[in-house]
């Protein structure tokens, strides 16, 4: 059904929420480090596996695949992200090779940084008359940090150039059972028009499994539904034109009432979590911070416009604004941008090719200094941490509310 679109309008203090929301925050190692996706360097033993940060030095923590998009659980256990097989990674042959390529879905104990695969992509290279392989969407953790979900598409090439997709499915993985099932076996037909928006993008938080699905035809149309984690469906709502999300930038933000809204780490639009009403957030911001340490460390979109970043993300302190991130930066994905568990660190990727050489970038509360640190990371992953809604008006502004 689609719904009513509606501004909320009402006053608000130039106060950020404080409000800690109920995530699990059974954390057994507060000292976690900050995990990396290196995407590739000179340094080819470095080519698409997970590092730990540690004492200033990156340290291998898998040796397989090409990893990418890591996510840290509510409970601060497990790091999920998606694996590529290496073999696909390594195809040249225009007639082999696929894009966008199968993937496996891995998760590593930040504990013991033990890793293994909860899927089975094979490891042999499709050919025109070869096995169907699959297309896995980016994971996402349940608020308990006990599950996963994730979406599938199953390919069979026919030939060079003809290949026939399955529908796509929605699968939750039970990692006290280590079983996975089927909860939505069709999902509504997707776009294949752009590569690597095939796959829909999910956001499982308290009120449940939020699935955006990019429509065939125009590249911006999306469908934005709610699952519960059994595959009821809550409320949907079909837009024509883009509603923010860009691949794996939805995010469920708790108001100060408890309540929760869906939107993109951008906030263009905020989805009421009960009955699915599409507003307009006039004057908020989603803040990104550490439930561990709500008064810490904190990043966000400023109303400020500056260069191509159009407001600028910016880094706060107990909600006092202390820098701007790295020029010409942008931050479309949730596993490009992470806070410390004790709220004294945050950390966030400047991508190649928007004026700067891209790279890993610490911000620390005690030398209040910025530094590239790495190159080539296309993901990151650190906490736990959570959303909440920041206001950014002047006293009298109407608003909508927190």
């Amino acid at each position: 059904m689609r719904l009513i679109r509606t501004i909320a309008i009402c006053f608000v203090l130039l106060l950020p929420a404080l409000t800690t929301p109920a995530i699990a925050q059974t954390v057994k190692k507060p000292a976690l480090p900050l995990f990396v996706a290196i995407q590739g360097v000179s340094n080819g033993d470095k080519e698409g596996d997970l590092y730990a940060f540690i004492n200033g030095a990156l340290r291998k923590r898998t040796n397989y695949g090409f990893n990418q998009e890591p996510i840290t659980a509510p409970d601060g256990q497990s790091i999920g992200f998606n694996s590529v097989v290496q073999s696909y990674t390594e195809l040249r042959d225009d007639k082999h090779y696929v894009f966008p390529v199968p993937s496996n879905i891995s998760i590593l104990n930040t504990a013991t940084f033990a890793a293994r695969s909860l899927t089975n992509q094979t490891a042999q290279a499709p050919n025109a008359d070869g096995p169907a392989f699959t297309l896995r969407s980016a994971p996402s953790w349940s608020p308990s940090g006990r599950q996963l979900a994730w979406t599938e598409i199953d390919v069979v090439l026919l030939s060079e150039e003809v290949r026939e997709l399955t529908p796509e499915r929605l699968i939750v993985y039970d990692l006290d059972t280590e079983t996975s099932r089927v909860i939505i076996p069709e999902l509504p037909k997707h776009t294949v028009v752009n590569a690597t928006r095939a796959m829909s993008a999910l956001a499982w938080g308290y009120p449940g499994i939020a699935v955006i699905t990019y429509l065939p035809g125009d590249d911006d149309a999306q469908r934005v539904a709610l699952y519960t984690s059994s595959g009821t469906l809550l409320w949907e709502y079909s837009s024509e034109e883009s509603l923010g999300f860009r691949y794996s930038s939805a995010i469920w933000v708790q108001r100060s009432d408890g309540t929760y809204d869906l939107t993109s780490i951008e906030g263009q639009y905020r989805f009421d979590a009960k009955t699915g009403t599409l507003y307009i957030p006039a004057c908020l911001t989603p803040e990104l911070y550490s439930p561990l340490a709500p008064k810490g460390v904190s990043m966000f979109y400023n109303e400020t416009s500056s260069g191509e970043g159009d407001p600028v993300w910016v880094i706060a302190v107990n909600g006092v604004v202390k820098t701007e991130m790295a020029a010409a930066g942008r931050y479309y994905f949730t596993s490009g941008i992470a806070i410390a568990p004790d709220g004294t660190q945050g950390a966030y990727i400047v991508y190649p090719g928007q004026g700067t050489d891209g790279g890993l970038y610490f911000y620390k509360m005690n030398s209040g200094k910025v530094r590239l640190s790495a190159n080539g990371v296309n993901g990151i992953a650190w906490g736990p941490t959570a959303w909440r809604w920041r206001s950014f008006a002047n006293p009298g502004d109407a608003c909508a509310p927190l």
